[in-house]
């Protein structure tokens, strides 16, 4: 069954949705249920949650909005069990059909399990991102120890920056992100 999502279903939703998008956007039940009650408020029917429930289960999902900046644009997302995305695919373009859209999106990552049945829904691919081209399931990191070691006895240390990172040191790298810019694949 296809129905709107409702209050006492965020929990299952936020579980869902955080699981699907690999815990990298990861937000409570209560966050998400804000901010769709903020959206809905903002965009009236141009905005949604769907829920597809099995045996009392919501085993998927698709949120959809208009964006502001694209005029007769549809947005959605998906999450949850891909055997579910067809009917809410089409549950959702006959919700927005009345808006009349000239175009509907998706922005995912290139594995995610969104990915075949949006090919075979017809979307195409608009953007890829530099990632995306890498092939890093072969890459030898160990080829590139005696660098790393020279460069420690240089005076320099590699280490991964965590999110609690001091403003000025964020300010500095977004500075070297924006002069790295040009070299990067578009």
């Amino acid at each position: 069954m296809i129905r709107d999502a409702q209050d006492g279903d965020y929990p299952q939703i936020a579980s869902l949705q955080n699981a699907h998008y690999h815990h990298h956007f990861d937000e409570t039940s209560q966050e998400m249920q804000g901010y769709d009650a903020q959206r809905l408020e903002q965009h009236g029917q141009r905005f949604g949650r769907l829920v597809c429930v099995q045996d009392d289960q919501i085993v998927a999902g698709l949120v959809y909005f208009m964006p502001e900046d694209l005029e007769h644009v549809f947005r959605f997302q998906l999450f949850g069990a891909p055997e579910h995305y067809g009917v809410l695919y089409l549950d959702f373009l006959t919700r927005i059909g009345k808006f009349q859209p000239r175009a509907v999106q998706s922005v995912v990552r290139e594995d995610m399990p969104d990915m075949p049945f949006l090919a075979h829904a017809g979307l195409l691919n608009r953007y890829q991102s530099w990632g995306a081209h890498l092939d890093l399931t072969r890459f030898e990191f160990g080829r590139f120890a005696p660098l790393e070691e020279r460069l420690f006895m240089d005076g320099y240390e590699i280490e991964q920056m965590d999110a609690s990172g001091n403003e000025t040191t964020w300010k500095d790298l977004y500075v070297l992100f924006l002069e790295t810019k040009r070299d990067t694949p578009y």
